[in-house]
């Protein structure tokens, strides 16, 4: 989780190996998540009653006003005919509800709670979830379920099939605009330069040769008479727009660390992963697999590599910042492992 996240956890509790549940706080709302993976449509009845029935007891202790959010694997096929569940589920599911898919619309029916995949238009490949091993079957059994009155907040669910991962399932995307009262002007925060990009070395000879031809610029206000401060500001934004122009901000998330190399292998990796999902030739889907796992293994020990070198960087700039007193260089270097 992120920073802000870990801070608005409540609680969180490991209801066994199937289900995993996590409450947030925010000012206005709170949310109750639960993180499940249902047995198959193929297992005994008995395991699939046990499990339902821990689901419903843990959906009962639920504070009524929190947003509900249940996700995951639930291996149900709710399928497209949603007669006599109109509330909970819409027109756009696919094929034909399973067992699983049953007892699923049964406890959606009990707790209030809708479906989400299945109230969206999205083309076929969008909504399918799952993948079997030979390539050939596609089902929708991953879902996302929201309690109904937070309905209209739900803007979107779909498959990503664009992500950056390799498994049977796809990865799916709920996203959510809670209808909140204004919130009070926070803090404005700090935008820092991406200084990370000084590492590649054009990006740096670019960075000097524009602060260069800025600085020519700013002779021609040596012999103009101005304070101490107006000059030190020319100097001030020469720097500022040089950094805007040529390295931008850091992003949100942005990790530091990351060498130009790795985001290289990162790049092929992807390229890999297209070139899976629009294959037809079983053959050449395999062999592309394989090749998918090796530039995945080379992305992990690349990332690696690049962490420690950092880690090992920023460790001998924060004792050399010690040593000489940068007491705020000290601070920078220790907020940047955090």
């Amino acid at each position: 989780m992120s920073q802000t996240a870990e801070q608005a956890l409540i609680e969180w509790k490991p209801i066994n190996d199937r289900i995993i549940y996590a409450r947030f706080f925010s000012t206005f709302l709170t949310f109750s998540i639960l993180q499940v993976y249902a047995p198959t449509n193929e297992t005994n009845e008995e395991d699939k009653d046990n499990f339902y029935d821990q689901l419903q007891a843990i959906a009962d202790s639920i504070h009524k006003h929190d947003l509900f959010i249940v996700m995951g694997d639930l291996n149900a096929k709710v399928g497209e005919d949603n007669e006599g569940c109109e509330s909970i589920m819409g027109k756009h599911g696919l094929a034909v509800r399973n067992d699983n898919g049953e007892r699923l619309v049964d406890f959606c029916n009990l707790n209030n709670l809708v479906i989400t995949g299945t109230i969206f238009p999205h083309r076929q490949i969008h909504k399918q979830t799952c993948v079997s091993p030979d390539g050939r079957t596609k089902n929708q059994i991953d879902h996302v379920m929201v309690s109904t009155q937070h309905r209209t907040s739900v803007q979107d669910t779909r498959a990503m099939r664009g992500a950056d991962i390799y498994r049977d399932h796809q990865l799916v995307r709920t996203k959510l605009k809670i209808k909140l009262k204004r919130k009070q002007q926070s803090k404005v925060t700090r935008r820092k330069f991406d200084t990370t990009k000084l590492q590649q070395t054009t990006i740096r000879s670019k960075f000097k040769i524009e602060l260069k031809n800025r600085f020519d610029v700013l002779q021609d206000y040596e012999d103009v008479e101005e304070s101490v401060e107006k000059k030190w500001q020319h100097f001030e934004n020469a720097y500022k727009e040089t950094a805007q122009k040529v390295l931008g901000y850091k992003k949100k998330g942005q990790k530091p660390w990351i060498s130009k190399k790795s985001w290289d292998l990162v790049e092929e990796r992807i390229k890999l992963k297209s070139d899976i999902e629009q294959t037809k030739s079983s053959r050449i889907k395999q062999n592309l697999k394989d090749e998918y796992r090796s530039k995945d293994k080379e992305v992990k020990k690349s990332m690696r590599r690049d962490k420690r070198e950092w880690a090992d960087d920023l460790a001998a700039r924060a004792e050399q910042a010690a040593g000489n007193g940068r007491m705020k260089e000290l601070y920078d270097k220790e907020q940047a492992t955090l």
